[in-house]
């Protein structure tokens, strides 16, 4: 995919979304480390959800830290992939998730 977008961020996380073995499931990975691609930015806010949906937007939109330590609105894309230790580009291997296709 390359490199974000002016404005956007994204972070790839711990894959374990239900915490099940105890770790930190929103802990940022190293580069090159396989994970879930989530995305921070201007364009997400605590408005951003799905209609009619409570539990998926809980789950799939949160708070967490950005690259300076600030507190941002985060989506959890499902998405599974890592970012090139060498280059910085983001690369997506398919779906955590189930939903492919």
């Amino acid at each position: 995919v390359g490199k974000p977008l002016t404005g956007l961020q994204y972070q790839i996380h711990r894959e374990n979304k239900n915490g099940d073995d105890g770790s930190d499931v929103d802990k940022v990975t190293s580069d090159g480390e396989l994970g879930e691609i989530v995305l921070l930015g201007a364009q997400l806010d605590e408005f951003s959800g799905y209609l009619n949906r409570d539990s998926l937007t809980r789950g799939k939109f949160k708070h967490l830290l950005d690259e300076r330590g600030e507190h941002r609105y985060a989506y959890r894309t499902g998405d599974r992939g890592f970012i090139c230790e060498d280059t910085g580009d983001l690369h997506i291997l398919g779906r955590i998730d189930g939903q492919d296709g």
